[in-house]
């Protein structure tokens, strides 16, 4: 059984990786430009299941997949049948599309105010 791992709250650290314009760019394009910290990997295990996510962790024997959701999974090497780069981002495109102008500024707003 692979041990799952419940990530609470999201990440607030792009607010000091991206500018306010890369942050607009990133929510309006999301698969526009990928960081490859948050490259979508696609593998499949032995016991046929399919997971994708992001690696948070990887050793010469296990890797911890991060997946929608915020759950994480610790999977031996061993089990990983194969391995596939995503090309899609794994935050949704359209996210804007809940958010009035004004909301979508206050967010950006709010994520470069976080800068250490």
């Amino acid at each position: 059984m692979v041990p799952l791992e419940v990530v609470h709250g999201p990440t607030t650290a792009i607010g000091d990786k991206l500018s306010k314009q890369g942050l607009y760019e990133s929510i309006l394009d999301p698969s526009a430009g990928i960081s490859p910290t948050y490259q979508a990997i696609e593998l499949r295990v032995a016991d046929e299941r399919e997971l994708s996510g992001f690696i948070t962790s990887e050793t010469e024997v296990e890797i911890i997949l991060r997946q929608v959701g915020g759950v994480e999974a610790t999977l031996s090497k061993k089990d990983i049948v194969s391995r596939n780069a995503g090309s899609l981002s794994l935050m949704p495109a359209g996210l804007q599309a809940y958010l009035t102008v004004d909301e979508l500024v206050d967010l950006i707003e709010y994520l470069t105010s976080l800068l250490p």
